[in-house]
């Protein structure tokens, strides 16, 4: 998939994942959560495996992810390239750009994955950042309520 179109396909998954991380968030403080897609204490910890080799054929979103963590703590991805992950940002007036100069050995055109994993935090995801042969960098610890998306994705978007 190409860049415009898997930019315009996240641009679809981040709005309906924006609402319904909104319907989420107003569950979380009453109780009236959906304990369905809460992690359970088997998947509680997720510790990243060791990552493969630049030169690896690993080369799907999925497959990336998959060299850093288990089956059963992955629950959702999307493919990027370095490029892409240094320039996202989110927040405002000041926007904060937290991976900005991430992996600076590597070019731009490297390919990286995003990946959404299982959460120490009961009800919340963790999203991380992985380029093959590096170790994947986590993105804001604790703060993704669990909106039940599973499968390929698009870019992690701040609720």
């Amino acid at each position: 998939m190409g860049t415009l179109p898997r930019l315009l396909t996240g641009w679809l998954w981040a709005g309906a994942l924006l609402a319904l991380a909104g319907c989420a968030a107003a569950g979380q403080g009453n109780g009236s959560a959906d304990p369905a897609s809460a992690p359970t204490s088997s998947s509680a910890s997720v510790t990243p495996n060791v990552p493969v080799s630049p030169g690896s054929s690993v080369q799907t979103p999925q497959g990336l992810c998959l060299t850093a963590f288990r089956q059963d703590q992955l629950l959702a991805w999307a493919g990027t390239s370095l490029q892409e992950v240094r320039a996202w940002h989110y927040g405002g007036p000041t926007p904060q750009a937290p991976f900005a100069d991430l992996y600076p050995a590597l070019p731009g055109a490297t390919t990286a994955a995003w990946c959404n994993t299982t959460s120490n935090k009961k009800g919340y995801t963790q999203w991380w950042v992985l380029a093959a042969g590096q170790q994947p960098q986590s993105l804001l610890d604790g703060y993704w309520p669990d909106v039940g998306t599973r499968g390929e994705t698009g870019v992690p978007i701040v609720p």
